[in-house]
């Protein structure tokens, strides 16, 4: 008979083995989560992306969140109300840069509220992969997607830095957001942003629940003191804070999803 740990985590079947949905662990390098993840076909998970966010192209009813259709739209309204208030600041003009916005998923939720700008731009920073489809399947005047910041910030001029819910899966965060941060685009919206209570950066693996695609990944909690003091070193202070509807936490901890709005400090607008 084999011995059981013998093979691979995918054969095991016993219940001790099964790792249920949620977020697991607490790692001291990605590498160390990496290895500890079953991993994911891109693939897939970028093929069920592409269906759901085609349907909420083209049906201003349907909305679509993590590659998963809701039944009902769920707006994020505290960012509308940036966005907005950086239209008027501009002169109802709007550009934004989407780093992570997959194939404009976010777009695509706020776009009936934005239709009254007169030049709307909306730039996604993603993978390689993401990107080619974008381009083939939903480049729109509005909408275009781009390999790297830089090359969104050569494309538009943003008004609006977008961090919804990606800092979280980044490798190294705290160095692409001192990339971020060097742009010096005036306003930057961090939406969806898991922080733990006890105040400290914790690296998990997250299992998604099967129902929405088969896969496991590395996956952080902040310390918000930590990542504040990341913009506060680098010029931006926290104009308006605000409560996110996701609710997770890692095993044996607690923890709040937040946005925040920064400006540059020498910007007396809120």
């Amino acid at each position: 008979m084999i011995a059981k740990d013998w093979l691979p985590r995918f054969l095991r079947r016993d219940r001790a083995h099964v790792q249920p949905s949620g977020f697991h662990g607490d790692y001291a390098s990605w590498e160390d989560a990496r290895r500890a993840s079953q991993g994911y076909d891109d693939g897939a998970i970028l093929e069920k992306t592409r269906v759901a966010s085609a349907a909420a192209r083209d049906d201003e009813s349907v909305f679509e969140r993590d590659s998963v259709l809701l039944p009902r739209p769920e707006r994020p309204y505290p960012l509308l109300a940036c966005l907005l208030a950086a239209a008027l600041k501009a002169g109802g003009r709007l550009s934004v840069l989407d780093f992570g916005g997959s194939l404009g998923s976010t777009y695509f939720q706020c776009r009936p509220f934005l239709s009254g700008i007169d030049h709307l731009r909306w730039a996604v920073v993603e993978q390689p992969h993401y990107v080619v489809v974008g381009r083939r399947e939903f480049t729109s005047e509005v909408l275009g997607f781009h390999d790297t910041p830089e090359a969104a910030c050569v494309a538009v001029t943003p008004d609006v830095l977008l961090l919804s819910g990606v800092l979280a899966y980044l490798s190294d965060p705290y160095e692409m957001l001192e990339r971020l941060l060097g742009l010096r685009i005036p306003s930057i919206v961090v939406d969806r942003t898991p922080f733990l209570r006890s105040d400290r950066d914790r690296l998990t693996v997250q299992v998604v629940p099967p129902e929405i695609y088969p896969a496991s990944y590395p996956a952080w909690f902040f310390g918000q003191t930590r990542l504040l003091s990341t913009f506060d070193r680098a010029g931006y202070r926290v104009a308006e804070e605000w409560p996110c509807v996701d609710d997770y936490s890692p095993d044996g901890d607690r923890a709040a999803y937040k946005g925040f709005l920064f400006v540059g400090r020498e910007s007396k607008a809120s």
